[in-house]
């Protein structure tokens, strides 16, 4: 889930299948807000080294670019993202992640 700082607007939320080989992250997320899809299915592609994880989410008209950590158990993961301007958000945003890991 990606809340924007200091903005009214509700949280975005991603749907994602991601595959690691070594320290290389490759897979595609589904991008909603409130419960309505924004964009189509975006390559995702980034890497992982311990727990620390760095993601770029291609939009059709721009980037999502996400750091995150891994909780010790490795079942949640919160960061800190910047976004261009694209389907998912009408201006350029920055703010906070998390996720859940399965």
């Amino acid at each position: 889930m990606f809340t924007p700082t200091g903005s009214g607007t509700n949280a975005l939320q991603a749907n994602a299948n991601l595959t690691q080989n070594g320290n290389q992250v490759t897979g595609s997320a589904t991008l909603s807000q409130n419960g309505t899809n924004c964009g189509v299915s975006a390559p995702i592609s980034g890497t992982v080294k311990g727990s620390d994880l760095t993601l770029q989410i291609a939009q059709e008209t721009g980037t999502i670019d996400m750091t995150g950590t891994a909780n010790q158990a490795f079942t949640s993961i919160s960061g800190t993202y910047t976004a261009a301007a694209g389907p998912c958000f009408a201006a350029p945003s920055d703010g906070s992640w998390t996720g859940i890991l399965q």
